[in-house]
């Protein structure tokens, strides 16, 4: 099980750390569901949304995706009484309104989502956004792939969407564990399998993350919003959590605080060891593993340092 924001334990970079405060979510959890497809969707290129369907989510139950199979948000600062949008300019540059073409709904198939929770709002620049029981729904520039839901959680204002129109809930414990990598060794993973990371900049003693704004979108913290913690192989007693500046838990090992990596697109990949020479992947007792890759492993889409580290703005 992912750590909501993926966890349950738990991206385009397209937005600075002053962008994500603009719109009320700091973007410090990242809970999803990773999937191997390889898109690199942007808000950017992101159009017209012509199809709703309610999708299987093994942490968040049903919910809402497009015709792209990429999640549907709602953020709790929008209104329903009347539907309104709170979430414009900048911040709809991190979260892309779900908007309708020129023929409207008549131009959006649904797919066991009822067409009596469908509506439409005019937004303030005339264009015209799906809503779900009201609600304004949107996606996130940082799921990169089908499936995601890394804006689970986010600044606990933006949810993933049911098809009632509530948010999403996570549910289950966080789970820490151990998997050999071809490319590392051992390292330390969540519950899906895919590997958790430190950074240099952060400090154990006492536990403290300077990864915030953008450097969080790329490095996603690993979230918790479950009092239980599961491990396989770790001392348990290693275990802990911080809290964030937005009030939501991180986890620690050793103090460390855990990420992961949205260049990591299926689980078993390393692609953020050595980025930067400052994240590294953690090892069971909390230190860093050192391991010195030629090339990063993985998929070739991973971003590369330059590109994707992005906290050089976000702390």
């Amino acid at each position: 099980m992912r750590f909501s924001p993926r966890i349950n334990l738990l991206i385009a970079v397209v937005a600075t750390a002053a962008l994500l405060t603009s719109c009320s979510s700091s973007a410090t959890s990242a809970s999803s569901t990773h999937s191997s497809t390889t898109s690199t969707s942007t808000a950017s290129a992101v159009g017209t949304t012509t199809e709703l369907t309610a999708a299987t989510n093994q942490n968040l139950g049903t919910i809402v995706t497009d015709q792209s199979g990429f999640t549907l948000y709602r953020f709790e600062k929008d209104t329903t009484d009347p539907p309104a949008s709170n979430c414009d300019g900048q911040c709809a540059e991190t979260w892309p309104p779900a908007l309708v073409g020129p023929s409207g709904l008549a131009g959006v198939k649904l797919d066991d989502v009822s067409s009596s929770a469908i509506g439409v709002v005019t937004r303030a620049d005339g264009t015209k956004q799906l809503t779900v029981a009201g609600h304004p729904v949107y996606r996130y520039a940082g799921d990169k792939a089908p499936g995601q839901t890394n804006g689970q959680d986010v600044g606990s204002t933006w949810f993933a969407i049911t098809p009632t129109g509530d948010k999403a809930l996570s549910d289950g414990a966080a789970q820490l564990n151990l998997a050999q990598s071809n490319a590392l060794g051992t390292v330390v993973t969540d519950g899906d399998g895919f590997t958790l990371y430190r950074f240099n900049k952060d400090s154990n003693k006492p536990p403290t993350s300077n990864c915030s704004g953008q450097c969080a979108i790329t490095w996603p913290p690993a979230i918790i919003t479950t009092s239980t913690i599961t491990t396989s192989g770790i001392d348990q007693a290693l275990v802990g959590t911080i809290t964030r500046a937005d009030g939501s838990k991180q986890l620690t090992l050793d103090g460390w605080p855990l990420y992961e990596y949205t260049g990591d697109l299926s689980a078993g990949e390393t692609n953020g060891q050595g980025v930067d020479g400052t994240w590294y992947a953690v090892t069971p007792t909390g230190a860093k593993n050192t391991t010195v890759l030629s090339t990063q492993s993985g998929t070739s889409s991973a971003p590369s340092a330059s590109a994707s580290a992005g906290y050089s703005s976000g702390y």
